[in-house]
């Protein structure tokens, strides 16, 4: 089975608006640092009297994936377009930040001017239009999207994913990564006793019963063959089992790899090594393409290109949530003011789901239950600042020390008694025997010196 692509017009025209660098660079090779995401971010520039020759990332300890094509991308066009005023990365802003800052500090030592560096760059792009065919179209290139991916591709399809944003894994890539299934090869040894009628049980009533019960059980008594199906593809679990929090019970699986990048990674590496699938990113779907009532392909905006996709076999639309578009969420659940920071990843906005609904009359069902966590950091969302582990390791306080929910409640529930605390606001405490070194990693790979700094705690124990 080939995997076919059609160029319609093979005609690129790339118009760029330089602007001249000052000529009084001193040429050598400059430092410079600035912080990132995690820690400061190292670049070497080389310069000579009147341009910028090259810049390199020297050192930094940004996310795996996560920070990969802003560590790549920005230092490639500073030098191409001669400017700073370079866009930033979606879904990397600090890394993208920090790259910019750590450049903009080496080219002050060489004597450049700033004010000239910083102009923002224009480009005028006439875009070829190109047309791609597959068995599969998979739009979203998240935890989902990659996992259809790589499954039609076993079953014999060729493959196309869309992804809008520059990078591929979605909210998977930023998640905790914590798998919930019954695994009695890793529970029994920890003295655990576990079923799939009690994970069961568990899923249905923590969801108010509200779940299709054909839908839960489906999900209970295939969560550890899929833990086998990803073993079987290369990724890494460990033997511990714990309570993630909003859990009901200990059958948390923790990847081997840091937050979603087990995950992604391994599906990564599966789409590198065969071929038949083609991820497309910073490729946006603009409208679904329909043939008497059915869907057969999509039109998608590129960085570079014009596309229409058709696919033999089936569209399948795996482009999650809308927990990033305040608009959306506040209709569906009015609490969710844009004061209130998302741990989802940019790119969640749900146009896609909407489309779907708009054009091909997709059935949504049960957008007002959106899952709500209070754990994460209260000025950006993230949930990379937490230096807790499992659900029976520490205790929620609120501004006056006073314990006001069970820690081992569902998240709603936890949540919903947070709104009603001073500031909307808690203390975790954990003890000796759970408190992280300095010298140790959170469940989010964060190093927790720098954690601990961020919140200038370094001195609490």
């Amino acid at each position: 089975m080939k995997f076919k692509m059609i160029d319609k017009l093979i005609l690129s025209t790339l118009i760029i608006s330089k602007f001249a660098v000052a000529s009084n660079f001193k040429p050598g090779t400059y430092i410079g640092s600035a912080p990132g995401y995690k820690d400061n971010i190292q670049v070497e520039v080389k310069v000579n009297s009147k341009k910028i020759e090259s810049v390199k990332i020297v050192k930094h300890d940004e996310s795996p994936l996560i920070s990969d094509v802003a560590l790549q991308r920005i230092p490639a066009e500073v030098v191409e377009y001669q400017s700073l005023g370079v866009d930033e990365v979606a879904g990397a802003t600090a890394t993208s930040k920090g790259v910019i800052a750590a450049i903009t500090r080496a080219l002050r030592a060489a004597g450049g001017d700033l004010n000239t560096l910083r102009k923002k760059v224009v480009t005028n792009t006439v875009k070829e239009n190109r047309e791609y065919n597959a068995d599969v179209i998979v739009v979203g290139g998240g935890g989902a999207g990659l996992a259809a991916a790589v499954s039609a591709h076993q079953n014999g399809a060729t493959v196309l994913v869309l992804e809008k944003m520059p990078r591929v894994g979605g909210n998977t890539l930023i998640a905790g990564s914590a798998y919930n299934a019954v695994d009695p090869k890793r529970q029994k040894p920890l003295g655990i006793e576990d079923s799939v009628d009690l994970h069961y049980k568990h899923t249905f009533e923590g969801g108010d019963k509200l779940g299709k019960p054909v839908l839960i059980k489906t999900f209970v008594e295939n969560s550890y063959p899929g833990i086998e199906w990803l073993e079987s593809l290369g990724m890494g679990f460990k033997d511990e089992i714990f309570t993630v929090l909003g859990a009901l019970y200990p059958r948390s699986h923790k990847p081997e790899k840091p937050l979603g990048t087990g995950f992604i990674g391994t599906y990564e590496d599966y789409i590198s090594k065969n071929k038949g699938i083609t991820v497309l990113t910073d490729t946006k779907v603009e409208d679904l393409i329909l043939e008497n009532g059915r869907v057969v392909g999509v039109k998608a905006l590129g960085r570079k290109e014009n596309i229409v996709a058709k696919a033999k076999n089936g569209v399948v639309i795996a482009t999650g949530g809308f927990g990033a578009n305040v608009e959306l969420r506040q209709h569906y659940n009015s609490k969710l003011t844009k004061d209130i920071p998302t741990t989802n990843h940019p790119g969640a906005t749900g146009e896609v789901m909407f489309m779907a609904a708009e054009k091909a009359a997709a059935n949504l069902v049960g957008l007002q239950y959106i899952q709500l966590l209070p754990m994460g950091d209260p000025i950006n969302g993230s949930l990379s600042g937490n230096i807790e582990g499992s659900v029976e390791d520490r205790i929620f306080v609120n501004k006056s020390g006073k314990r006001f929910v069970a820690e081992d409640e569902r998240r709603d529930v936890m949540t919903n008694a947070l709104f009603e605390q001073e500031d909307t606001y808690m203390w975790t405490i954990v003890d000796a025997h759970t408190y992280p070194t300095e010298q140790g990693k959170n469940n989010f790979n964060g190093a927790t010196r720098f954690v601990m700094k961020s919140y200038d705690m370094l001195k609490v124990a």
